[in-house]
């Protein structure tokens, strides 16, 4: 599984999130809610939501997500190019 979203997926209220859901692969199961250190994500819309303010980026939603619905903001393709 790559925890990495690819740079041409990204949109626009993922720029400055470290970490955020990929909404079609969420299935609200609250794990990774339960799991976070530091309270940052939410339900909102019927999807799991980091809250970027809180997020400490330790990677825990990632590693317990079952649906692999949360990833780590990718920035080696710009340096790439």
């Amino acid at each position: 599984m790559d925890a990495l979203a690819p740079e041409k997926d990204k949109k626009p209220e993922q720029e400055h999130k470290l970490v955020f859901t990929i909404k079609e692969k969420c299935r609200v199961c609250y794990t990774c809610v339960r799991e976070c250190p530091a309270k940052a994500i939410r339900i909102a819309g019927g999807q799991a939501e980091i809250i970027s303010e809180r997020c400490i980026a330790c990677g825990n939603c990632i590693k317990v997500c079952s649906q692999g619905a949360k990833v780590f903001r990718r920035e080696i393709d710009p340096v790439k190019r």
